[in-house]
């Protein structure tokens, strides 16, 4: 009964149902994601609105005592500080808002690198500016060569690129000491040896969002072939997600936060 309903909710004949009817099939199967057919995320996937105003009301309200992180990740400045490297040049892989910089922008020899979509590349770039940043750098490709990140930072983004093999392999070629992932969604099938599947995002409807959902032994296996142990992988701090009308498909589909080194 949950793979029927399943398909439903990814079918054209719900996307045409009146809103106030998606909401409530939403809401009555609990259902945050179905699992689709889809090889490939859309091109025009749903991306959440990006404004200078909005940065920098951020930016001012980081100066305030009532300051709240909303990142997927609220460690990253203990790791950075507890690993003492002499120096950190830091890539945050689709890096949204501007309060991750906020947050570890103080740490001795941090040079940051921001990436993210071009118009968001555009807001930030101006921000910065705006605001005097000195050790943050926005860039709109890889260059490895160049930068040397030697620590990589995905705050729930490799799950929305579709290149997102081709960018591990960047990573892991240039001998990133650490690559760090929160936010990201594993299943475990013993019943595929698929490295990852399709979901439709439904908690934001009447938005409509695409995602991966990886394998964990193959996406773990990547990063082995490559050298790189685990330090750390444990469930994601936001808790609200529910996968149980997902049984059907995996009996353990997970949030979490991985942590790999080079070794």
């Amino acid at each position: 009964m949950q793979e029927v309903f399943n398909n439903f909710l990814c079918s054209d004949l719900f996307d045409k149902l009146p809103l106030f009817l998606k909401k409530k099939f939403r809401k009555i199967s609990n259902s945050y994601f179905c699992i689709t057919n889809k090889n490939k995320l859309p091109k025009k996937n749903y991306t959440a609105k990006f404004s200078g105003k909005y940065q920098q009301f951020i930016i001012d309200n980081f100066k305030s005592t009532n300051y709240v992180s909303k990142n997927s990740f609220n460690n990253l400045k203990k790791i950075l500080l507890k690993k003492k490297l002499k120096k950190i040049n830091l890539l945050d892989f689709g890096a949204g808002d501007i309060n991750t910089y906020l947050e570890i922008r103080n740490i001795k020899n941090l040079e940051y690198f921001y990436f993210d979509l071009p118009d968001r590349n555009k807001i930030i770039n101006k921000i910065t500016k705006r605001n005097n940043f000195r050790n943050i750098n926005v860039i709109n490709n890889f260059n490895f060569t160049k930068n040397k990140f030697n620590f990589a930072f995905f705050g729930s983004s490799i799950g929305y690129s579709n290149n997102y093999e081709n960018i591990l392999d960047k990573i892991t070629k240039v001998n990133c000491k650490y690559v760090l992932f929160s936010g990201i969604t594993f299943f475990q099938n013993n019943k595929t040896r698929d490295k990852y599947v399709v979901a439709k995002q439904l908690n934001i409807i009447p938005k409509i969002n695409f995602v991966f959902f990886f394998n964990k032994k193959v996406f773990i296996n990547f990063f082995k072939k490559k050298k790189y142990k685990i330090i750390f992988c444990k469930k994601n701090q936001f808790k609200k997600i529910s996968y149980k009308n997902l049984l059907f498909f995996s009996k353990k589909i997970e949030y979490c936060d991985i942590f790999f080194e080079k070794e």
